[in-house]
């Protein structure tokens, strides 16, 4: 029996989980408080109390550091991994809320909202992933990383995680377009996606 190439290339794409969390408790309402007898001693010298918010809520969370899309090999509809597969779990005791997400360029990859028209004017060496997550039934957001998109609106809730054991599925889509034919059933080591969260 003959064996027969699919003339498929299959992508990865390093999911890299950023942290940014700012407890609420910081924000400074009004006028800030200065003190403006007193504080300067015959000496000139002059002293700040620095006062210190201690707080408990940590960001514990775990996400894929891998997945592998897959490609035609001269470029077009990208197949990912499903949503129960690609998914953020919250291992801490305070909700999640995944605020921003932004594409990481790759080596010879660019993460873009729009590919490229024609094929010499591609500025990556290899080629461009135009991607887009969702969670549950929010809008498709694009992975780009000329800029961050930010989650906002009606989006955010779609995009918050439960506390202890919560999961957020996410489903990627989008299309490639390469410079040149990709060996097939050959892995390459594409684009990150970073994702901000905050409790």
């Amino acid at each position: 029996m003959k064996k027969t190439k699919t003339g498929l290339t299959v992508l990865a794409l390093t999911a890299a989980l950023a942290l940014g969390a700012a407890p609420a408790a910081l924000a400074v309402e009004g006028d800030a408080q200065v003190n403006t007898t007193g504080n300067i001693a015959a000496d000139g010298t002059a002293s700040t109390t620095l006062n210190v918010y201690a707080t408990q809520s940590q960001i514990q969370a775990t996400i894929p550091v891998d997945i592998t899309v897959v490609t035609p090999a001269r470029g077009g509809i990208i197949t990912a991994p499903t949503a129960e597969a690609y998914r953020i779990v919250n291992n801490g005791s305070d909700a999640l809320k995944v605020t921003e997400i932004r594409g990481v360029d790759g080596s010879g990859w660019k993460a873009v909202t729009t590919l490229t028209e024609n094929v010499a004017d591609i500025t990556a060496t290899t080629g461009e992933l135009a991607m887009t997550v969702k969670a549950g039934s929010s809008a498709a957001l694009p992975v780009d990383s000329a800029a961050a998109t930010t989650i906002a609106g009606a989006n955010a809730d779609y995009f918050t995680v439960a506390a202890n054991g919560g999961t957020l599925g996410l489903t990627l889509a989008g299309e490639s377009k390469v410079k040149s034919t990709l060996t097939g059933d050959t892995a390459y080591r594409a684009i990150q996606i970073a994702y901000t969260v905050s409790v």
